[in-house]
């Protein structure tokens, strides 16, 4: 029990809105099932666009269809984590940054390492 006070005082908001463990499991975190009402609007919206504007209706919503539970465990609200991922996908574009490669090494966590 004190140890779950202290990890109340020491951790941000932010990082402890979703569960770690110690106060039990990802029960509440976001699936991929949430995140389908959202595609689904956005595609109804981009027949309402102009057809030249259409295909970048088209290119966000199948850039969020494909995001897996995985990637969404951490958000609780599925129109955050669509505009997450839009403008993560928006700065990969324009980024000056090299792209990362993901390394997997065998038996052990991914590492991220600069092309």
């Amino acid at each position: 029990m004190h140890i779950c006070l202290i990890w109340h005082f020491h951790v941000p908001p932010a990082i402890h809105s979703w569960s770690l463990g110690i106060h039990g499991s990802f029960s509440d975190s976001m699936k991929r099932k949430e995140l389908d009402g959202v595609i689904l609007r956005w595609k109804k919206t981009t027949r309402a666009l102009r057809i030249h504007e259409q295909v970048y209706g088209k290119y966000i919503t199948d850039l969020l269809e494909k995001r897996t539970d995985a990637e969404l465990a951490l958000f609780s609200d599925p129109v955050e984590a669509a505009a997450f991922f839009c403008l993560l996908d928006l700065v990969e574009k324009v980024s000056d940054l090299p792209p990362v490669v993901s390394v997997r090494p065998v038996g052990e966590q991914s590492l991220a390492v600069w092309q």
